[in-house]
C-alpha cells in the first residue's frame, strides 16, 4: 500500500496527458496564442510588481511552449498531477494511515474542469500549486505559536507570489489552527488584521479594480467576464479535504484487505466526479472553430477543406473554408462545393470580439485588404486575453512592411524577437526595414503592395464598394474580382455580376471565367445560348445545364422532394444555389 499514492499520481497523470491531448489539442494552440511571454528583464519585472506576479510570470513561460505538439497537453498534466501530489503529501501529514486518492485527487479534478475554459489563465492552477507548498511547509513547523507566526509570515509572500489565491491559503491556515486549537484567539485575530491589511493595500494601489479580483478565483479569469462556477469547486473541496484529515487524524492501522476495499469507493468517486464534470464542463462548441483557426495560422488548406464537407451550422466555418478556397486560387471555382448560406458566409461581420477579429485580419489579408486586415490585427491584438496575440503582432509586421509604416513595423519586430517561438521569424523580417526595393521582390510582400489603391479611404456604405477599388484590371491577385463576384452571386445580385464580368473579362484578372462564374452566367442568360459563348462557356458545362433542366422539368409535380433530388448530382453548382438557397 505504500506504492498506493505514487501509482494513483503517474495513472492520473497519465490520464490527463492522453484525454487533454485527444480532447483539447487545439484548445493550446488558441492558449498560447493569447499571450506574447517576452524573455528580458524589463517585462519580467514589471509583472512581478502587481500581487501574484510570480504565477503569472511562471505560468506565461510554460504556456509559451504551447505552440509545440503535445506540450500544452504535458504541461497542464504535469500541473495537475503535481497538485494532488501536494494535496496527498497535506493530508498524510495530517492523517498518516491510510491512502485516501479520492480525497487528493479531488482539486486536480476540479482544475482540470477549468482549464477547459478559453478564458481561464493557467496562473491560478501555479498560484493553487503555491498555496499547496506554503501550507505543507508550515506543516512541519511546531504546534504553537510557531505555526501561527509562519502562517502569517507565508501569507504575505504568497500575496506577491499568488495574488488572490493568498485568502483561500490564509482561510485554510485559520480553519487549521482552529480545529487544532494553536492560539485560536490569537489566531483570529491576527489572520483578520492581515485580511483586512492585504485588502486595503489593495485597494489602495489599485491593484485590482473589483473586490472580487482580489479575494476570489476571478483574479485568474478573463476580467470582463463573470466566471462559470466551476472556478470556485477547487477552492472548495480543499477546507473539505482539511476537515475530512481532521476526522481521520486517529484512525488506527488496518489491514491490507481493509485498505483496498477502502480504495474501491474512493476510485468510484473520482470516475463518477469525471463522468458528470467531463460533459458539462468540455467546450465543445468551440472546439470545431478552434481546429479550423489553428489549420487557418499554419496555412493547412486542405486540412480545413477536408473538416468543412457536409452540412456547415456556422458562418465562421464557411468563412474559414472560402479563405482555404481563395488561398488554393480556387475560390470562384469551388466555392458551391461548400454549404454556403448566404453572403455572411463569405464575409462575417465584425463584433469587435478576440477570435472574430483574428479571423476577419486573415480574410482581408488573403482577399489583399491590407488597410482592413490591419485594423482588424490592432483590434485583436488589443482584445487578447494576455499580453498581445503573436500572430496578429506578425500580422501588424507585415501589413506595416506593405504600407512602407517601416517605424511601426519595427517596434513590433523588436516584440516579437523577445520571444522563443517567433524569434527567428521576426529577424528574417528585419530586412525589409527601409527598404523598399527588399519587399518589392518579396512574392508576397510585394503583390499585396501593388494592390494597395491610390488614395485609400475606407468605405462607409458597402463591402462591395471596396472590393471594387481593390480590382485593378492588370494585376498578379485574382482574389478582389473573385470575392466580388462570389459577393454577387451569394447575394443573387445578378446586374451587377454582370457588369463586372463585362467590364473584366479578358483582363489579367479574369482572363477566363472559374466554374461558378459559368454557371451564373448561363444561369443568367437562360435563353440566350449566343451569349454563352461571349465567354467560352466550355461544352462539358452547357450540357450539364441541360440534364439539370431536364430533371427540374421532369419533377415539376414535386416540388417538395426536388431540392433532395437534385442535390446529390448538382449541390455543387450555382444553379441548386440559386434555386434552392437564395434567400
Amino acid at each position: 500500500m505504500k506504492y498506493t499514492g505514487p501509482v494513483f499520481g503517474i495513472l492520473f497523470f497519465l490520464f490527463a496527458f492522453f484525454f487533454l491531448q485527444y480532447t483539447s489539442e487545439y484548445h493550446f494552440y488558441i492558449q498560447e496564442q493569447n499571450q506574447l511571454f517576452q524573455n528580458n528583464g524589463d517585462y519580467v519585472c514589471m509583472k512581478l510588481q502587481a500581487p501574484g506576479g510570480v504565477s503569472a510570470v511562471l505560468a506565461e513561460y510554460l504556456v509559451q511552449f504551447f505552440y509545440l505538439s503535445y506540450m500544452g497537453a504535458f504541461l497542464t498534466a504535469v500541473l495537475l498531477t503535481v497538485t494532488g501530489l501536494l494535496t496527498r503529501s497535506i493530508v498524510k501529514a495530517l492523517a498518516p494511515e491510510g491512502e485516501w486518492p479520492g480525497v487528493y485527487l479531488l482539486p486536480s479534478v476540479m482544475l482540470l474542469f477549468i482549464h477547459f475554459s478559453f478564458n481561464y489563465f493557467v496562473a491560478g492552477t501555479v498560484a493553487y500549486i503555491w498555496m499547496l507548498l506554503f501550507f505543507r511547509i508550515n506543516l512541519f513547523f511546531p504546534k504553537n505559536s510557531v505555526q501561527v507566526i509562519g502562517g502569517l509570515i507565508s501569507a504575505v509572500l504568497l500575496f506577491w507570489i499568488g495574488g488572490a489565491i493568498t485568502f483561500l491559503f490564509t482561510g485554510c491556515w485559520l480553519f487549521y489552527l482552529i480545529l487544532y486549537r494553536i492560539r485560536p484567539f490569537y489566531s483570529i485575530v491576527g489572520y483578520g488584521l492581515l485580511a483586512i491589511g492585504l485588502l486595503f493595500l489593495s485597494t489602495w494601489h489599485t491593484w485590482a479594480g473589483e473586490y472580487r479580483f482580489i479575494f476570489l478565483p476571478d483574479a485568474y479569469f478573463q476580467s470582463r467576464l463573470v466566471p462559470e462556477p466551476v472556478i470556485y469547486f477547487s477552492w472548495v473541496v480543499f477546507p473539505v479535504i482539511l476537515f475530512l484529515a481532521f476526522l481521520l487524524r486517529n484512525r488506527k492501522k488496518s489491514s491490507l484487505r481493509e485498505d483496498w476495499w477502502m480504495l474501491i469507493p474512493q476510485v468510484l468517486l473520482i470516475a463518477g466526479v469525471l463522468v458528470w464534470g467531463i460533459p458539462t464542463y468540455i467546450d465543445k462548441n468551440s472546439a470545431m472553430i478552434k481546429k479550423l483557426d489553428y489549420f487557418s495560422r499554419t496555412q493547412q488548406w486542405d486540412r480545413i477543406l477536408e473538416s468543412c464537407e457536409g452540412p456547415l451550422t456556422n458562418y465562421l466555418y464557411i468563412a474559414l473554408a472560402n479563405r482555404a478556397l481563395a488561398e488554393k486560387g480556387e475560390l470562384a471555382d469551388r466555392i458551391f462545393e461548400y454549404d454556403q448560406k448566404g453572403v455572411h458566409g463569405l464575409i462575417v461581420a465584425a463584433n469587435k470580439t478576440h477570435l472574430v477579429s483574428v479571423l476577419l485580419s486573415d480574410l482581408y489579408y488573403t482577399i489583399g485588404d491590407v488597410a482592413f486586415a490591419r485594423q482588424m490585427a490592432f483590434e485583436a491584438n488589443l482584445s487578447a486575453l494576455g499580453d498581445h496575440n503573436p500572430r496578429m503582432i506578425q500580422r501588424l509586421v507585415e501589413t506595416n512592411l506593405i504600407f512602407g509604416a517601416y517605424p511601426v513595423a519595427e517596434k513590433y519586430i523588436y516584440l516579437l524577437e523577445q520571444t522563443k517561438a517567433y524569434k527567428s521569424w521576426a529577424t528574417q523580417h528585419r530586412r525589409f526595414l527601409y527598404s523598399d526595393e527588399a519587399v518589392a521582390a518579396d512574392p508576397v510582400l510585394g503583390r499585396k503592395r501593388l494592390g494597395i489603391p491610390e488614395n485609400y479611404i475606407m468605405p462607409v456604405d458597402g463591402y462591395d464598394v471596396n472590393l471594387q477599388r481593390l480590382v485593378k484590371p492588370a494585376m498578379i491577385n485574382k482574389n478582389p474580382v473573385e470575392y466580388l463576384g462570389c459577393l454577387y452571386l451569394l447575394l443573387g445580385d445578378m446586374m451587377r455580376f454582370k457588369e463586372l464580368i463585362e467590364t473584366y473579362y479578358g483582363t489579367d484578372v479574369l482572363p477566363t471565367l472559374p466554374r461558378s462564374f459559368q454557371e451564373a452566367v448561363i444561369t443568367l442568360s437562360e435563353t440566350d445560348p449566343d451569349y454563352w459563348q461571349t465567354y467560352d462557356i466550355p461544352e462539358a458545362v452547357m450540357e450539364r445545364f441541360m440534364v439539370y433542366k431536364k430533371q427540374v422539368l421532369a419533377n415539376k409535380s414535386n416540388p417538395g422532394a426536388l431540392p433532395g433530388l437534385l442535390r446529390r448530382s448538382f449541390g455543387d453548382t450555382y444553379w441548386y444555389y440559386f434555386m434552392f438557397k437564395l434567400n
